[in-house]
């Protein structure tokens, strides 16, 4: 029963702010391809920027030049001449253009697709690993009907489509999907800057009518992991958090259109040694404690099991600063909490991100 240890970050504005420094890019070379100790073998980016370009169409820019840049610098590292970078694609139609980067070692798992795309001729997409019969023209999927075999359309905001990816395990055989996403970005109101969006429910809801992940169309296990900018239950929704919970805008029923579908969200935080939410915005990081530097509990991990196969999920968690920066404790004090924040905090042109990322072991 082979084992995937996955991981999802949203880094804010992917692309040369990350890749222009050595200091900013060993943050993730050292959380994904660490010198000691395992390494990942899925690795998925929220918030590529990148250049002009009709949806689908390979993606070009800031962004993909940075997917390019990291890839070779994963396989640079010790152990890392496997890493891989599915072909990205543009997925938002408005001026705010994003991709979804999803890095994969394939030592470890082979790309599927499920889309062959004949377009696909840049040598710098195609993966130096033969991927079989389609070897070169593999990519995601962007482009999804429900049940019905009617096109679905996802809410603007600006439009931010899914990107769905397939993959074999080397040991064992086993064939799996990972659907990443980004809604909507939420809208701020009131003296407590409350999220408040609409939009990105809607959004996230979505995604349990995208025919491939539902229950009877379902060919094999499912993860889903993203920046989904609602809160859901497992996380604290209390005003302290600043998560929707009234009227028509409740956060917590953003996660119906997928668990209506048997996914389970993983990620549920509120540890008294671990972050309890995901994003590293506004008050959230005044604080100096594991438990008082976040806010918005907007990222996560959900799965369902498929076609016969199922999933069994370890060490799901949060990973907060202290997992992100080489020599700091994950026990944060005053001394050490400034520091510390400032290097992964994206503020001024320094730091990686206002999101912290997620990760888990998921075994087939």
């Amino acid at each position: 029963m082979p084992t995937i240890k996955v991981l999802s970050w949203n880094i804010y504005k992917f692309g040369k702010h990350l890749t222009s420094s050595t200091t900013r890019l060993n943050v993730v070379l050292d959380l994904v391809n660490p010198s000691t100790g395992p390494a990942f073998d899925l690795f998925v980016v929220i918030e590529p920027q990148i250049g002009s370009g009709k949806i689908g169409e390979l993606a070009t820019g800031s962004g993909a030049d940075a997917m390019q840049k990291l890839r070779a610098s994963l396989r640079a590292r010790k152990n890392g001449s496997g890493w891989e970078v599915v072909p990205p694609v543009v997925l938002a139609s408005s001026n705010k253009r994003e991709a979804l980067a999803v890095f994969f070692n394939s030592a470890t798992l082979t790309l599927k697709g499920p889309v062959d795309d004949a377009k696909i001729k840049s040598k710098k997409w195609r993966t130096t690993k033969t991927q079989g019969s389609g070897a070169g023209s593999l990519r995601g999927k962007c482009e999804f009907t429900d049940s019905s075999n009617t096109k679905l359309t996802f809410p603007t905001g600006p439009e931010r489509r899914p990107y769905l990816v397939t993959f074999e395990t080397v040991s064992g055989s086993k064939t799996f999907s990972i659907l990443a996403a980004h809604s909507p970005s939420p809208k701020y109101s009131g003296s407590t800057s409350t999220a408040r969006n609409k939009q990105a429910r809607l959004g996230t809801r979505k995604l349990g009518e995208i025919e491939e992940l539902t229950s009877t169309h379902r060919a094999h296990p499912v993860i889903v992991v993203g920046d989904f900018n609602c809160c859901w239950p497992g996380h604290p929704t209390d005003s302290s958090y600043n998560c929707s919970t009234k009227s028509t805008d409740k956060d917590e029923e953003a996660e119906g259109g997928l668990t209506g579908e048997g996914f389970t969200s993983q990620i549920s935080g509120g540890g008294s040694a671990e972050p309890r939410g995901t994003s590293l915005k506004g008050a959230g990081g005044k604080g100096t404690t594991a438990t008082s530097y976040t806010n918005h509990a907007f990222d996560y991990l959900l799965t369902a099991d498929g076609g016969g196969s199922s999933l069994t999920i370890a060490n799901a968690r949060i990973l907060g600063l202290g997992d992100l920066t080489t020599g700091y404790s994950t026990t944060l004090n005053k001394t050490k909490f400034k520091p510390v924040f400032k290097r992964i905090r994206v503020t001024k042109g320094n730091g990686v991100s206002d999101h912290l990322p997620i990760a888990a072991d998921i075994t087939i």
